[in-house]
């Protein structure tokens, strides 16, 4: 016995263990878990290398952002654009079933070659 008494009767070392195991529960019950997004790792990976041209528009399943792309080498891009504007979307299962790309430029800026 400890000498402590609550209402009368002496509190045992079992007691104060259940008591700071109830409040360790507890605690857990009240942390924040931060919020895991889907394919971090590439997403990090895109706003490292666009930083300005970068904005996740859905960051659950199947992830999605927008990007837009500064055509660097005339010889290998010989289209007449300043930017390229791209939707990706990642589903769950990437990088084993493709990413699908979206080309958001207006019709009459892409050529056709490049919308398909």
């Amino acid at each position: 016995m400890n000498g402590y008494m609550i209402n009368g009767k002496p509190i045992t070392t079992t007691l104060v263990k259940q008591s700071n195991i109830q409040k360790q529960i507890k605690r857990e019950k009240q942390r924040v878990v931060p919020k895991v997004v889907p394919h971090q790792a590439e997403l990090d990976q895109v706003k490292t290398k666009f930083p300005h041209d970068f904005e996740v528009i859905q960051d659950e399943v199947p992830v999605t952002f927008k990007v837009s792309v500064k055509p660097r080498d005339p010889e290998t891009f010989p289209y007449d654009l300043e930017k390229l504007f791209l939707k990706v979307t990642l589903p769950e299962s990437y990088p084993i079933q493709h990413m699908e790309i979206d080309v958001m430029n207006l019709d009459d800026e892409v050529p056709l070659a490049i919308k398909r």
